[in-house]
This record gives structure tokens, sequence and C-alpha cells, in this order.
């Protein structure tokens, strides 16, 4: 017998937060700069273990440098949305850009901000945990990765977000577990 999930309720905000973020995650995966720099907003943080970079030149950075050496291919697991925040747990294919080949695949987690309709902020995060403790969530020992513990947020499964940028000579970022 088949598990079905448990309805959602969620605000039009939040819908709106998880557009936005979903439509950021196939820009970045389909390298299209121009969406990706009319769904970011002008002073955009980009934020992962090798530094915080901002603005729309910070955006055309990482898309350079997905042109070279290995290249990041985000498969999105799950999305957890409160408000106007969106973590999203993703597994990470690196590919080399020559040929494609797949160098890596890596678990990463990223939070986002919207405001707007625009990504204000990227955090790439090590995992669940401390996307959570970086967004202001409770962590629940008993249910870690449970943001709707208390009511107010929501969980869904979608396919396709970026999430945290793995640790590449050019790329930096996090890796999970």
């Amino acid at each position: 017998m088949r598990q079905i999930d448990p309805p959602v309720q969620l605000s039009p905000e939040t819908m709106d937060a998880l557009a936005v973020v979903h439509a950021w995650g196939r820009g970045f995966n389909d390298r299209d700069l121009d969406r990706l720099l009319s769904l970011s907003a002008p002073d955009i943080e980009l934020a992962t273990p090798n530094g915080t970079d901002r603005g729309h030149d910070a955006v055309r950075r990482l898309v350079h440098l997905q042109s070279y050496g290995v290249a990041q291919h985000v498969r999105p697991r799950s999305y957890i949305a409160r408000e106007t925040t969106v973590v999203v747990e993703a597994l990470i294919d690196l590919r080399w850009v020559d040929g494609g080949e797949l160098a890596k695949t890596m678990h990463g987690v990223a939070v986002f901000d919207v405001r707007d309709g625009h990504a204000r902020r990227f955090r790439a995060e090590p995992d669940l945990a401390s996307a959570f403790r970086v967004a202001g969530w409770a962590v629940h020992p008993e249910r870690p990765a449970d943001p709707t513990a208390r009511g107010r947020g929501a969980a869904a499964s979608h396919p396709a977000v970026p999430a945290a940028r793995p640790r590449t000579p050019h790329a930096g970022a996090t890796q999970h577990r």
C-alpha cells in the first residue's frame, strides 16, 4: 500500500517563496543567467563556507564558475518552508564540464530568504540542523528536520532547486553528512 503524505497548508507568501526558489534552482541548473538575475534581488547575498559575495555580479560569478572544471547539477530531495524562508536539501552531482562524466555526488543544504519575488539571501549549510539554526527555527532532538512541529511551516518534496554548493576549488560550499 502506498503511503500518502498529509496535506499541507501554505500561505500565499510561502507559496511565492517556494516558486521563486524552485525557479532559481531551474535557472541555476540550466545556467540561465538572465533568469537568475531576474529572480535575484540586486543586493542578493550568496554565503558559502568560502566567503560571502553580494549583488548581481556575485550571481554572474556563480554561473561563470560552472563553465569550467567541475560543475554542479542540483537534485532537490526536499523543500522545507516557513513564511518566506525556504530550506532545500539536495543531492549535488559534480560533473566534469568537458565530458559530462560524474566526478562525485554530495549532499547539500541551502537556506533561501525571499522577499518581493526575489531571492535576497542564499546560505549554504553543512546539515539541516545548521540550516534550521540559521533560519531561526527550533531544532527538536526527536525530530531534527521538522519545522512544522509547531504548526507554522510546511515541508514538501519537489524536483529542482539549488542547494548548498559543494567544496570544489572554484565553487565553494558544503558537504552534508
